[in-house]
């Protein structure tokens, strides 16, 4: 499997004891016509912390249920 490292923070996205990479959130969003980057493929990944931090600066919080 190859490192991943978080796109904000720059930190490797660990594997914890059992050899599977710890929480994180991987995007992969291709824009489509119409915007300033038409037919571009964004590809990013973010640590719990980051995505924390993203999150808590939503004026509406994203939707779901709690675990």
């Amino acid at each position: 499997m190859k490192e991943i490292y978080c796109n904000q923070c720059g930190q490797q996205i660990a594997e914890n004891d059992f050899g599977y990479l710890d929480d994180h959130l991987s995007v992969e969003k291709t824009w489509g016509y119409g915007t300033a980057i038409d037919g571009d493929t964004h590809i990013f990944d973010l640590c719990f912390e980051c995505y924390s931090d993203l999150i808590g600066k939503f004026k509406h919080p994203p939707s779901g249920r709690e675990v």
